[in-house]
């Protein structure tokens, strides 16, 4: 959304360094996140925390016009944008959020069954983490030794 619809020029190189630092980076870090480690893929009950969040987000940038007197985002203000354009918005950007989210569970599947399934990587675990039939135990799940 920031560098669809907010980002403009950058005026000097520390607001360049700090938008990107900012909103750029952790884009960065969800695809390494995506691609590399052993996560599994993403359960669908995910998705209600972050429709959740958006609606939170949403209602602080409210609370903060209506407190501050000013709009976080340029978009959501009613006196320069019609009521149904700014639910446009709204709505728009939870769509985004919600074939986001998709895509990145069936990209996660994808790397499992490209890695695992195909290649038989299945990966190492520490000899920490296995009960007593060598099978993989989570800390969450696992009994006192």
């Amino acid at each position: 959304m920031y560098w669809g619809l907010l980002a403009t020029r950058f005026p000097t190189t520390f607001a360049l360094w700090s938008n990107t630092s900012q909103h750029a980076l952790n884009s960065a870090y969800a695809f390494f996140e995506v691609f590399f480690p052993r996560t599994e893929r993403l359960p669908w009950l995910n998705l209600i925390p972050v429709v959740l969040l958006l609606a939170l987000y949403l209602g602080l940038a409210y609370l903060t016009h209506a407190t501050q007197g000013f709009y976080v985002y340029p978009f959501l203000d009613l006196q320069k944008h019609s009521s149904g354009v700014v639910a446009g918005y709204i709505i728009g950007i939870l769509i985004a959020a919600i074939i986001i989210f998709v895509i990145v569970r069936y990209l996660i599947a994808l790397r499992v069954w490209v890695t695992e399934t195909k290649l038989g990587k299945k990966g190492k675990f520490s000899t920490h983490d296995k009960n007593s039939a060598g099978i993989p135990d989570f800390p969450l799940h696992s009994t006192p030794k």
